[in-house]
């Protein structure tokens, strides 16, 4: 025959056995999920690093692309007034 007392660890031991199951699950889950974690920040931080290096490129190139565009409109400029004849001309001081 059992005692109380007997009884009472055994209703312990059951509880602590499913508190240490119930651990045990959750650590695997939570491993399951996180193990792959610093491996996907680490892609992640070498994709944000890419992406801000080509960005740095790309304003370069369109800083380059305005300054040219800058010259091709002087360019213009100078040759639409080379281009006109002298008598279409305005004078800069005479104004209208």
């Amino acid at each position: 025959m059992l005692s109380v007392r007997s009884l009472e660890d055994l209703a312990a031991e059951t509880i602590l056995a499913k508190v240490t199951a119930t651990l045990t699950t959750a650590e695997r889950n939570t491993h399951a999920v996180l193990y792959g974690a610093p491996k996907g920040i680490g892609s992640g931080q070498t994709g944000i690093y890419q992406s801000r290096r080509s960005y740095q490129q790309l304003q370069l190139q369109l800083q380059q692309l305005q300054q040219i565009l800058g010259w091709v409109r002087l360019g213009q400029r100078i040759w639409l007034r080379r281009s006109r004849p002298f008598s279409m001309r305005r004078s800069p001081y005479l104004r209208r």
